[in-house]
């Protein structure tokens, strides 16, 4: 309420904007105590990608690929189990 930042007090600003290229978002924040000025910043890029049509891209791996990749997983383990009990006990 006195417009001052506290210790126990947290700040957050937010905005969003369209972005239609690539932009780089700076932030400055800055800070007098006892006749010390203190100032920091921080940026960060945000990179777009021009794909026609306004999509994205589909670079997902397909759920079935997944899913043979997992099973032949299981079934080289099974194998494996089954060949070690086998010359264990025969």
């Amino acid at each position: 309420s006195d417009s001052l930042l506290q210790p126990y007090e947290i700040w957050v600003y937010t905005g969003s904007a369209t972005l239609t290229s690539t932009t780089t978002n700076t932030a400055t924040a800055s800070g007098t105590a006892s006749q010390t000025v203190v100032t920091d910043t921080g940026t960060a890029r945000v990179a777009v990608s021009t794909v026609s049509g306004g999509e994205l891209p589909d670079t997902g791996t397909p759920w079935y690929g997944l899913w043979i990749a997992g099973l032949t997983l299981v079934l080289i383990g099974a194998f494996g189990l089954w060949r070690a009990t086998r010359k264990t006990h025969g």
